[in-house]
């Protein structure tokens, strides 16, 4: 059994002036729960400052699930706090604070589980989060939730995953069964370090945050044409859609943001009659 849940919010920014439409869309595929969480702006959000994120727990029971939406909660608590204070601090000093805290509260966590094994006993998150001011886009993650960003046809991960496959693999035997294991992750230890980037922006880019029940199913091949070939509005959905087609092994999650041209299109369509069809269509998948 596959359920969905698909939820799409569309905001336009005059600042410096680049307008945006972002969409997220969540799927839970065959696992009993989908330990995925999210969060993206309403309409009512300020023009100034966005934060988006996406999370991808782990642990046993319903563990993973909570120690995902417990992180997002961390982050934004620190930084709506620290938003008062901007001006005497960078965006990637915000975000950094917010990752530490983030990573103290799941860290708490680890004496709810007993396990024998060491890395199920874990429990923790991937993340990555952006911090959309004017035209940059200030990127902290920790983990294997992916950023892209298709510019001009062409689709470039803006994050390294910490995990085994990209940091220790040397193609043997070992290497590979513990390829799907993170090097560094939200909450199992008792510190950690994200890694930042700033990314410029210009019209017509399509930023994309993905768990791994995203990217492992599709190629960036059928990525980058899905992302160059829908409606802003429908991007997020359709990945998902897409990545659950060919593996729905795991809980499946994208958030996109479309930026200046080729937003223009999504205002047409984010009508009320529009977005009840949108739900209905992603809990139908």
């Amino acid at each position: 059994m596959t359920c969905a849940l698909s939820r799409l919010w569309s905001k336009s920014s005059t600042a410096d002036p680049l307008s945006w439409v972002s969409s997220v869309s969540s799927a839970t595929g065959m696992r009993e729960e989908n330990q995925d969480a999210f969060w993206l702006p309403d309409t009512a959000s300020s023009n100034e400052e966005a934060v988006f994120v996406v999370a991808d727990g782990m642990g046993g029971g319903q563990l993973g699930g909570l120690a995902a939406r417990n992180a997002i909660d961390a982050i934004l608590s620190v930084l709506r706090t620290s938003h008062l204070t901007a001006q005497t601090h960078s965006l990637a000093d915000r975000v950094r604070e917010a990752v530490v805290y983030a990573n103290k509260v799941v860290h708490a966590m680890q004496g709810n589980v007993s396990s024998h094994d060491p890395i199920t006993a874990q429990v923790g998150c991937a993340l990555a989060i952006g911090i959309l001011r004017k035209r940059t886009l200030t990127i902290a993650h920790v983990g294997d939730v992916r950023v892209y960003l298709w510019r001009r046809g062409e689709l470039r991960a803006l994050t390294r995953d910490h995990s085994w496959a990209y940091e220790f693999s040397e193609g043997d035997q070992e290497s590979q069964a513990m390829r799907h294991v993170l090097s560094r992750a939200i909450g199992p230890k008792p510190e950690v370090e994200p890694d930042i980037c700033l990314q410029p922006l210009e019209p017509g880019d399509r930023v994309v945050f993905c768990t791994d029940g995203v990217w492992a199913a599709l190629s960036e091949t059928q990525m980058a044409h899905l992302i160059a070939h829908t409606a802003p509005a429908l991007l997020a959905s359709r990945l998902v859609r897409a990545a659950q087609s060919q593996d729905d092994s795991d809980n499946a999650t994208a958030l996109a943001i479309v930026f200046g041209k080729g937003s223009c299109s999504a205002k047409k369509l984010l009508t009320p009659v529009g977005l009840v069809l949108l739900a209905l269509l992603g809990l139908g998948a």
